[in-house]
């Protein structure tokens, strides 16, 4: 998989296909979606979550952040926010959460 922050794309799945479409030259590529902007951030913010990166929240957030580091789900990195070990568990919930694609705990 590959993603240059608008587009989505995968490969063929199956090695052989994969093999086969490399050696006739080509592009191995089987399929890709573009994302919106909304999309994107889900994206950065899960992907930032399971990082040594972190993300950012935003104040309207930052109670609900705080609510998770006492929950043992997130830590503070600085001013930067990472997923614990147990908030990887529940990482989809985070992520919908903390940007207010769905309703909070």
């Amino acid at each position: 998989h590959s993603f240059d922050g608008r587009t989505r794309r995968w490969n063929v799945r199956h090695y052989e296909g994969w093999r086969s479409a490399l050696a006739e030259g080509r592009d191995p590529v089987e399929g890709e979606e573009s994302l919106s902007e909304g999309q994107v951030h889900l994206e950065e913010t899960y992907l930032g979550l399971r990082s040594g990166t972190g993300v950012l929240i935003p104040s309207r957030n930052r109670r609900l952040a705080e609510e998770c580091e006492k929950r043992g789900w997130l830590r503070r990195e600085g001013d930067r926010w990472v997923a614990t070990i147990e908030g990887w568990l529940v990482l989809d919930r985070l992520v919908v959460s903390l940007t207010d694609v769905g309703s909070p705990y």
